[in-house]
């Protein structure tokens, strides 16, 4: 008789599709603020930005603070799961956003100093991709393209009032200067030429 054999292994698991990210929403809100862009350096970012986690109750490392100019708008991106962005919105919107007031005190608060709020630009929206960084590299939205159709804009309208000008200034030229005809040399009568019957 031949020994017993050695019991076989678990069979093994099949393995799936890698797990994929959990599905991830965007709540961004923008404010303005005093200063100058370039006074707004990675640690000011950075205690904003701990501002919106600490209301948001995520990392920090998951909110993102674009500052661009006029004045100075500052926009607050948080990443959250899906299920829970509509929820943040809520919480940010009767939150630190809910006034001006609400969000210069939760600033000083977070140690965001010399920092003074004028506005609260947008109410917190949920989206499913993050805004464009304002560099244009991810898409042509937001100021950038704002400011080309502005351009685009005034420029067409430069040139159709420009034409317009050339237009009535030569219409004008061409009835004040007078004609010259044959009988206006100098102001004096030019002979006809006479042709006599033959």
């Amino acid at each position: 008789m031949l020994p017993p054999s050695p019991p076989l292994p678990p069979p093994s698991q099949p393995e799936g599709p890698p797990a994929s990210p959990p599905d991830r929403r965007y709540v961004s809100t923008s404010f303005s603020a005093s200063g100058e862009v370039s006074e707004y350096d990675d640690d000011r970012k950075r205690r904003i930005a701990s501002v919106f986690a600490t209301e948001a109750n995520v990392p920090v490392d998951d909110v993102t603070i674009l500052v661009v100019s006029g004045s100075v708008i500052v926009t607050a991106t948080i990443s959250v799961p899906a299920a829970s962005a509509d929820e943040t919105a809520a919480l940010l919107q009767n939150g630190i956003v809910a006034s001006p007031d609400a969000l210069q005190s939760a600033m000083s608060t977070g140690g965001v100093n010399g920092v003074t709020i004028e506005d609260v630009c947008s109410p917190p929206a949920v989206s499913a991709s993050p805004p464009s960084d304002g560099t244009g590299a991810e898409d042509d939205s937001g100021a950038s393209s704002v400011v080309m159709i502005i351009a685009i804009a005034a420029g067409g309208t430069l040139l159709i009032v420009a034409v317009a000008v050339v237009m009535i200034c030569h219409a004008r030229s061409r009835r004040s200067s007078p004609s010259v005809g044959i009988n206006d040399v100098k102001g004096s009568q030019v002979p006809r030429p006479v042709t006599t019957p033959l």
